[in-house]
């Protein structure tokens, strides 16, 4: 997708839900899982270009995504432990 049209969604339904009057604490709740999200994406980016040298790549999903946002680096853990040594 187009960078342009990625901000403008993502603008268009921060304004949306802002109008519709929700409340404060589910956007908190909303916030901080978009917030953890990201982290686990860029915990992954960096476990691949730290990993490229011995052949470790986990692959950069939705699914692994969310597991190392829960999980956070256990679940980072995990996932090189099964791409190094199972797959």
């Amino acid at each position: 997708m187009d960078t342009i049209l990625v901000v403008f969604i993502f603008v268009l339904v921060i304004s949306l839900l802002l109008i519709s009057g929700v409340s404060s604490k589910s956007l908190r709740f909303i916030g901080g899982l978009i917030r953890k999200l990201a982290i686990g994406g860029m915990m992954i980016f960096l476990l691949n270009a730290a990993g490229g040298e011995i052949g470790l790549h986990v692959p950069i999903n939705g699914y692994t995504v969310g597991i190392v946002g829960v999980l956070g680096v256990p679940g980072l853990c995990s996932l090189a432990a099964i791409q190094y040594w199972v797959i």
